[in-house]
This record gives structure tokens, sequence and C-alpha cells, in this order.
């Protein structure tokens, strides 16, 4: 079974930060921690409402606690750059609680036998080329958000770099509580269906694709798209997309619609 998704505007969950940050790592001469204050424009580390930037090409690394139990209003946003997180072999999680993080297709999140924990709304998003490098997602029972751009006409570059999938609190309250996005933006491919995220590696905790069918499934920037569905792979521990495109006689329907509308407007 498919599961289909909710159209949604752009802009549907903006939120209000305190600051936008921006690390320059001190000029260049800093140490690349997160923690150390003068690697951030203003000689202050971000607070938990700030919308921080990343965007310089350098590895930015975050020590032990340093940002575990980010705030609800932190947003992260990385591109061209890189996160490594280091804490505990095997033991350490990187919490966020309710915070954001945004990879661009030229970015990417290591964190070797660490592993990210999503809840209170936590949002991890990765567009088309992003790479992470973490022991295993685990998604709370108060649940998170996973957003997929999409960009140009290939496949979105599945993610491959968690080697488990975890629930606390329970599979069924934490599915129910997630939401799987995509983003059409920049997207020009057909019809086609392809992974966004696999544990064929590892195991994925007792989720099934009668469980994951109780997830929230929305898309953005996805007019003309509206048919497409996401789907579960018992076998594979896959989520894939199956991308739907209007038909033809329905595409030319809503060609002639917009042109009756611009000659009504014209008149």
């Amino acid at each position: 079974m498919k599961a289909a998704a909710t159209l949604i505007a752009v802009g549907s969950f903006a939120s209000v930060h305190a600051a936008t940050v921006t690390w320059d790592n001190g000029g260049g001469t800093g140490d690349n921690e997160w923690g150390t204050a003068t690697n951030w424009d203003g000689d202050a580390v971000p607070g938990n409402d700030d919308t921080v930037i990343i965007n310089n090409g350098d590895t930015v690394n975050i020590s032990g606690n340093a940002l575990n139990n980010s705030g609800a209003g932190l947003d992260v946003r990385v591109s061209g750059s890189d996160l490594t997180f280091t804490g505990v072999p095997g033991a350490f999680q990187f919490n966020m609680n309710g915070a954001s993080i945004s990879l661009d297709g030229t970015s990417s999140f290591s964190g070797g036998t660490n592993y990210i924990r999503l809840y209170n709304g936590a949002g991890f998003v990765l567009e088309d080329g992003a790479t992470v490098n973490m022991r295993d997602l685990e998604i709370n029972g108060g649940g998170g958000s996973l957003t997929f751009g999409l960009e140009g006409s290939d496949p979105f570059n599945t993610i491959v770099g968690f080697s488990n999938l975890y629930f606390s609190g329970g599979v069924t309250d934490a599915i129910d509580n997630t939401a799987f996005v995509v983003d059409f933006d920049g997207y020009t491919g057909g019809a086609q269906t392809f992974d966004l995220i696999d544990w064929s590696d590892g195991s994925a905790a007792g989720l099934t694709e009668a469980i994951f069918n109780t997830a929230n499934f929305s898309f953005l920037n996805g007019t003309g798209y509206e048919g497409s569905t996401f789907n579960w792979n018992d076998t594979t521990n896959t989520v894939s997309l199956t991308v739907a495109v209007p038909e033809p006689s329905s595409a030319a329907l809503i060609g002639l619609g917009g042109f009756a509308l611009i000659l009504r407007r014209r008149k």
C-alpha cells in the first residue's frame, strides 16, 4: 500500500528566530569548534533560538554537549560545508530537541558511531547530494520531520549513512508523530520511483508498511505532483518515492484553464 501526501504551501513552517549567526572560524584562524565563541561573527556561540549559517567550506566540529538538547528555535543551515559530531563513541546521541538542521547538496554530517535523535518536532532537511555518516537515526515518541529536497531530473541521491532506525516511546507513537516531506523545488524529472533513505544494511526496529502508512506525508512546491506517494519496503527497509505527473489530457486541461483565465482577464 502506498502512502499519499498532502500538498502544503511554502512557508507553512516559518518560525521566529532571535538572531542570525554566521560561522567565520575566527577569521580563518579558529579551532573549528562549534563551542568556541570567537569562531562566530559577533564572538558569541549561537543560542537556542538563533538561525545559524555555515557556508564557508569549513568543517565544524560539535564536541560533547556543545549542541546537545538544542532548543526548539535553533535553525542550522549548512551549505558547501561539513558538520562533525564527536561524543562518547557508540553511546552518545545528538539530541535535536525541536531544532532544525538543513544540509545542501554539497554538505555532510558525520558522527561515526554516535547517533541522532529527533524529538519534539525536530527537523532534518537533506537536499539531493547531501551525505550522512552516523550510526543510527532514532525517532522519539514526540516525533520530528525528514525533508528530502529534489533537484534536476535524476533520482534522489539515496541517504545510506545511517546503519539502523530506532524508536523510543514505541514505534507506533513515534511514526504517528513523524512527517516525511519532499520538496519538488528544482525537480525537472518525470514519473519515476527512487529510494530516499535506506536502512538495508541494518534494522528498522519493527517498522512495517502498515505502521509506516500512519505517518504524516506532505509535499512542498508539489503542484503537478499531487499523485506522488511514499512507500516503505519491509524487505529492504527503505523509504521510496513514486513520482506521479499529470496525464497528458490532464495537463492539457490545466493549460487550457490557465489560457482561459488569461483571456478572461484581458477582457
